[in-house]
């Protein structure tokens, strides 16, 4: 009769994935992925950088300052092993006598026994309410759901004492003479309490990512697809373009093999990257699987002790940033050959030429509202007076408050997180106007009444200050591609851009000219598309756009309740497809042009329930959030 592992241990659960064998001496990664150790050591010994190595599966960067044998020895995963080494094996000697043959097996003790002596185990109170099972059951699978295998952990101090509590101060197993020693004032709990506490939590916390799961497996699908249109695309196109040279094949054929090597070199660049954005799935999604599988394993298989020791690893690993899928997959590469005239003497108008392009995501005919909620908070002394809105990358809302002084950030769902600057012993805000993520995640925030940008991080905490002495008044703030930040000064009538370090880079329409470009600058983006900085002029009531170099693009717009004009130009900011959004504060309303200027329509009116838009952001799942004047944030779904 072949042994049954229990139907939720996998069996490569219990095998090294270096060697594919059995686990010999297992040490856990910080990324809950296990492995014996001798293959560590080799592992290691080629592959370490330093004091680190990346993960064999993950490959996420693990710490080894005192080499393999200073990872954490997995007592789970080895208690796993001898609990199922246990039901493989069809006969037992009794484990208190060594005589005769066993028949049941003792959970709590850890032992097999024969009749006799199971006589004599359970004459005494102490060990009559063990659990007991049958060698048969134990054998053929049928056992019930709360078995596990259990290790009795002595402490290093006490030697004697089990350490059968858990300080919750410390977050450590003890015995009960710590207790009395070093954790009087502690609060300690018995870990069986500690660990059917910690279980829920595991579950809850494994059964949470399966949603998480569930959006890599699309994702994945998606770029799947991606692929395979792709490789359509390539298939057509090259037939479009083999066919067109062969018409004038004596005049076009150098051509043609240029094409087709920047077909070529296109369809090898878009493979790799979208190659690399699978991979990236799969070892995210394989990270979370193995942590949820690791999460299962123990709260069903783990010994209380295990529980306690790893729930808050698995927690650590599960609820990192990079834990959680991109909240959108990138637009597709399209490949299309676009023919030329045949009559054309240019050899280039004859063969035609490559066009690549991604598909822009299609418009709603109406925008819809998908969530709101209210900025204002408890602590506020006055009415919200609301100037700018951003996002972070784990999806809270930012936004900034100038009458009440204050930053706040918010939660996706609109929940207070933290607010900072309101009599604050890091910083006092006065007027404070813009904010924006900088490229190392803290906030960068400008305050009119400082001359100065001041940088927080997310929790508001004081970094460091740029633009002195030079700024005098700060507006809006963006971040280009390359991370420089890019600066609006109502008074030197002019934007500022800076280098990576905080120092003056360039310079756009420095006041003092004789044709001014601004008057009153007083919001900035970046173009996500082609890197456009995109500013508004309340003054002007216009949008004035230069390439990342600092020439004129274009103007869009002029003072007015019309059409293509403002009153109250405000906020802009752009979406993947580089299609531009303005705040239009006092026609209630967001005009949406393209990266070259061009109206397109109104993305969201008064008819859609908006009213004094000042803020707006382009989520990154491709929403628009707008903050209004006085407190509401909206967000808008307006693509398909």
């Amino acid at each position: 009769m072949a042994f049954r592992l229990p139907e939720d241990i996998e069996e490569n659960f219990l095998t090294c994935q270096i060697c594919l064998d059995s686990f010999k001496e297992p040490k856990t990664l910080p990324c809950l992925h296990s492995f014996c150790l001798k293959c560590l050591k080799d592992y290691v010994k080629n592959f370490a950088v330093n004091i680190s190595f990346p993960c064999p599966v993950c490959k996420q960067d693990t710490p080894i300052p005192e080499g393999a044998e200073g990872l954490r020895t997995s007592f789970f995963l080895m208690n796993l092993q001898e609990f199922v080494s246990h039901r493989a094996t069809v006969v037992h000697k009794c484990s208190t006598c060594s005589t005769n043959t066993a028949t049941v097996w003792c959970q709590e003790c850890n032992h097999f026994l024969c009749e006799s002596c199971l006589k004599f185990h359970g004459s005494f109170p102490a060990t009559s309410v063990h659990d007991i099972l049958s060698i048969t059951d134990i054998f053929e699978g049928k056992l019930p759901g709360n078995v596990k295998p259990h290790r009795v952990s002595f402490c290093q101090k006490h030697k004697k004492e089990e350490l059968r509590f858990f300080c919750t101060v410390d977050e450590t197993l003890v015995c009960r003479d710590c207790i009395v020693t070093e954790h009087k004032a502690h609060v300690c709990s018995d870990v069986i309490d500690v660990a059917t506490a910690h279980r829920t939590q595991i579950r809850q916390l494994v059964e949470s990512m399966q949603p998480r799961l569930a959006s890599f497996n699309e994702m994945k699908r998606k770029y799947v697809h991606q692929q395979q249109q792709l490789m359509s695309d390539k298939k057509h196109t090259e037939n479009d373009i083999t066919a067109s040279a062969n018409n004038i094949i004596r005049l076009i054929n150098e051509h043609c093999q240029t094409l087709l090597g920047q077909i070529n070199n296109t369809y090898a660049v878009e493979m790799r990257q979208i190659t690399t954005e699978i991979e990236s799935v799969d070892m995210a999604t394989a990270s979370v699987q193995s942590a949820c599988d690791f999460g299962e394993q123990l709260v069903k298989h783990g010994a209380d002790n295990d529980v306690v020791t790893y729930k808050k690893v698995l927690h650590e690993q599960l609820t990192k940033p990079e834990m959680r899928p991109p909240r959108t997959v990138r637009q597709k590469l399209r490949l299309k050959f676009m023919a030329a005239d045949v009559a054309n003497a240019d050899v280039k108008g004859i063969i035609g030429h490559v066009i690549e392009s991604r598909e822009s995501r299609k418009l709603l005919k109406r925008a819809k509202q998908v969530k709101h909620f209210v900025a204002k908070t408890a602590s506020d002394k006055s009415a919200c007076y609301l100037r700018a809105v951003t996002t972070t990358k784990q999806g809270d809302v930012v936004v900034t408050d100038q009458y009440n002084h204050k930053v706040k950030v918010f939660s996706s769902c609109g929940n207070l997180k933290v607010e900072f600057g309101h009599k604050d012993r890091n910083k006092t805000f006065k007027n404070v106007w813009d904010v924006a993520l900088t490229p190392d995640d803290n906030l960068a925030i400008t305050d009119w009444s400082d001359k100065c940008v001041n940088v927080h991080t997310l929790k508001g905490g004081y970094v460091s200050n740029f633009g002195q002495p030079y700024i005098k008044k700060p507006f809006g703030i963006t971040y280009t591609k390359k991370g420089k930040a890019v600066v609006a000064d109502g008074i030197n009538k002019c934007l500022y851009i800076h280098g990576l370090d905080g120092s003056l880079a360039q310079y756009i329409g420095k006041g003092g000219d004789e044709q001014e470009l601004f008057t009153n600058p007083l919001y900035v983006t970046t173009n996500k598309s082609n890197q456009d900085i995109v500013a508004s002029d309340r003054s002007k009531e216009c949008i004035i756009a230069f390439t990342s170099g600092g020439q004129l693009r274009y103007k869009y717009g002029a003072p007015g309740p019309n059409d293509q004009q403002f009153r109250g130009a405000g906020a802009v900011c752009s979406d993947d497809d580089g299609k531009v959004f303005i705040a239009d504060a006092m026609n209630h309303r967001i005009h949406l042009i393209s990266q070259d200027g061009t109206f397109l329509r109104y993305v969201v009116t008064q008819e859609d329930g908006l009213m004094d838009p000042v803020g707006i952001t382009v989520t990154d799942d491709g929403l628009l959030m707008v903050a209004e004047f006085h407190g509401d944030i909206k967000c808008f779904k307006y693509v398909e």
